[in-house]
């Protein structure tokens, strides 16, 4: 079996490469499921990718690093606007409710779940996730989703989940 060495600039060249492809595949991926239910039974569902805001990824680096000062994300907020998700957004734009979320860890996936119960009716039409259980919080991601209509007595179930993956 022959040996190889790479040297000089093809060297440095195959590295930088390596490097760029490397640091480029990895990511923070996300989707969203609501499901509306009234009288028991889901009428409705609608599924959407996630998307992380400069903010979540910013608490994320807090997080992984000893030096940071990060707080756990815990709640999932629901909103009633449908302006588009900006990376630079730390808030949902009309917030009307927030539950704490269940959470579970499988491999590299985070899954968040929280349901909303009802009284009075809500055109529903954005998510969020953040790291605070009553207002304000840093925000990780935010999604807009075609408008869900609630009636008193209705639920959402909120799916979240959230994969550190490369892509």
């Amino acid at each position: 079996m022959a040996n190889t060495k790479e040297t000089g600039a093809l060297s440095e060249k195959i590295s930088k490469s390596a490097d760029k492809r490397l640091a480029e595949e990895s990511a923070i991926q996300g989707f969203l499921q609501v499901e509306h239910v009234r009288d028991g039974n889901v009428i409705a569902t609608i599924e959407s990718p996630n998307y992380v805001v400069d903010a979540g990824l910013a608490e994320v680096a807090e997080l992984i690093s000893t030096s940071g000062a990060g707080t756990l994300f815990s709640a999932i907020a629901i909103g009633t606007d449908a302006t588009v998700t900006a990376a630079t957004q730390t808030q949902l734009i009309a917030e009307s409710h927030r539950a704490v979320f269940a959470d579970a860890v499988a491999s590299n996936t985070a899954t968040f779940t929280a349901t909303f119960n009802f009284t009075g009716s809500f055109t529903i039409q954005e998510a969020g996730i953040f790291n605070a259980t009553v207002t304000d919080g840093d925000m990780l991601s935010r999604r807009v989703f075609s408008a869900v209509n609630v009636a008193d007595g209705d639920s959402l179930v909120i799916t979240w989940s959230i994969t550190v993956n490369r892509t």
